[in-house]
């Protein structure tokens, strides 16, 4: 399973691991709408529509692959025609649980 996580938590900079190996990392940045990176030889494109708060993931042909709401205390993610659900954990925290299967 693909993880992200954010380097620093101050910053917008994320590492991609899959079952504990750094994969590549990418920055959303302040004020920007998105940003590139490689992941397995495929480039993908992290698009963040930024009033609505809608992220979505894209591919090199610019076909979404993933998509948000926006995130929240819950939130979900849509990715194959699969809807998956998480919530924060805590009020103060930005870790997010997956719920359901």
């Amino acid at each position: 399973m693909l993880h992200a996580k954010r380097s620093n938590p101050p910053s917008q900079r994320y590492e991609v691991t899959e079952e504990g190996r750094a994969l590549t990392t990418f920055s959303l940045g302040r004020g920007g709408t998105g940003t590139r990176f490689t992941l397995h030889g495929v480039d993908h494109l992290v698009r963040s529509h930024r009033f609505s708060g809608v992220h979505e993931l894209l591919d090199a042909d610019g076909t979404a692959v993933a998509t948000t709401d926006r995130v929240r205390r819950s939130w979900s993610v849509t990715y194959s025609e699969r809807v998956v659900t998480f919530r924060r954990t805590a009020a103060a925290d930005r870790e997010y649980t997956m719920l359901g299967g």
